[in-house]
């Protein structure tokens, strides 16, 4: 006897949000920053996915993963949508430093730097944009700083913009 309405069932999904997936903190005309705690390979690919339909003009991934995660592929995947990475290392007993993940990162199509922690990490994806070229610039289209790689990523980045 349960009855339900599927038409009210699928307009209420759509509306369905998953905070700290693909979640953009702030938004202008030139840049978003977004958030997302995706840090496996399936994640990679969504993120990815993801970008290719924002279409930015740049994009800097700000990456700390874990140590039992598999960065090469996930940085592999990640490589087709992002120009840029900057490694931050992380807190904690499975935490890589920004050295290790730096080492792991085997792509020839992302350049990539390591940061002190997660303020020198935004600073370092606000300088490296503000030197870009303007090749790939469209009136429409944004910069992208993503933050992603682990939930301990996302808490970094919150407890510096809180």
């Amino acid at each position: 006897g349960l009855y339900y309405n599927q038409k009210a069932i699928q307009n209420s999904l759509v509306k369905v949000f998953v905070k700290g997936r693909f979640e953009v903190i702030e938004c202008n005309e030139n840049r978003k920053l977004i958030i997302d705690v995706g840090h496996n390979v399936e994640a990679a690919v969504v993120i990815s996915n993801q970008l290719s339909i924002e279409m930015p003009r740049h994009c800097v991934m700000i990456l700390g993963m874990l140590d039992d995660k598999n960065v090469t592929k996930f940085t592999q995947i990640m490589s087709e949508t992002v120009d840029h990475c900057i490694c931050v290392g992380l807190q904690g007993d499975r935490a890589l430093s920004a050295d290790e993940l730096s080492v792991k990162i085997d792509s020839e199509k992302m350049s990539k730097e390591i940061a002190l922690n997660m303020l020198d990490a935004m600073t370092k994806a606000e300088y490296y944009l503000s030197q870009c070229n303007n090749e790939k610039e469209t009136q429409h289209h944004q910069d992208i700083i993503l933050v992603t790689g682990s939930f301990y990523t996302v808490e970094a980045y919150v407890s510096i913009s809180a």
